[in-house]
């Protein structure tokens, strides 16, 4: 299930224009990977990754970083999403769910055209299905920081309401029924 993130803030001239992707994958063996894109067609660095919920998943597991990139996982400042307080309900990171690009991160951060894979552990019994539902009820959202924008600004984007999701993830999970009957 691919995933776009929308705007949460209005900092600059860029808030609409955000073209930022995260992949979900099921790899089996109780691992989850989010891959994560930047597309933009403009000059931006997506520097902070967050989740709120953890529901699902136990913990992260790895990073992988795409040429260009360089990430650690477990550590991010600031601790929360920017501006996560601002909507509702709150964006609030869960524990060690964050990873961000090391210093300076414009430079190490997910540039356009590049991008970054997130390895989670889920937790016992839960599955991608699972991951894709608690995305599609709001249970698990995805932040991230963009900075490093043409005009100076800064913005936070996160996965759509959960309206928007629950469709992708009913097609998702079709999809997956299809292939087991196949």
């Amino acid at each position: 299930v691919t995933v776009s993130l929308d705007a949460i803030t209005n900092n600059g001239n860029y808030n609409n224009l955000m073209d930022i992707k995260v992949d979900v994958i099921d790899l089996g063996v109780g691992q989850m990977a989010f891959d994560v894109y930047n597309n933009n067609s403009f000059a931006s660095s997506l520097a902070e990754i967050y989740f709120d919920g953890d529901g699902t998943l136990l913990g992260l597991s790895s990073v992988v970083n795409g040429p260009g990139t360089m990430f650690s996982g477990g550590k991010a400042t600031p601790k929360n999403l920017p501006a996560g307080n601002t909507i509702n309900p709150s964006f609030e990171t869960t524990a060690g769910f964050f990873a961000s690009a090391k210093s300076p991160a414009p430079k190490n951060g997910i540039n356009p055209g590049e991008s970054i894979r997130l390895i989670f552990d889920l937790k016992t019994g839960k599955t991608c299905a699972d991951v894709i539902t608690d995305l599609g009820t709001g249970d698990l959202r995805i932040g991230i920081h963009v900075i490093a924008l043409p005009d100076g600004s800064s913005e936070a984007v996160i996965t759509p309401e959960p309206t928007t999701i629950a469709l992708l993830g009913l097609g998702a999970i079709t999809l997956l029924k299809r292939r087991r009957i196949a």
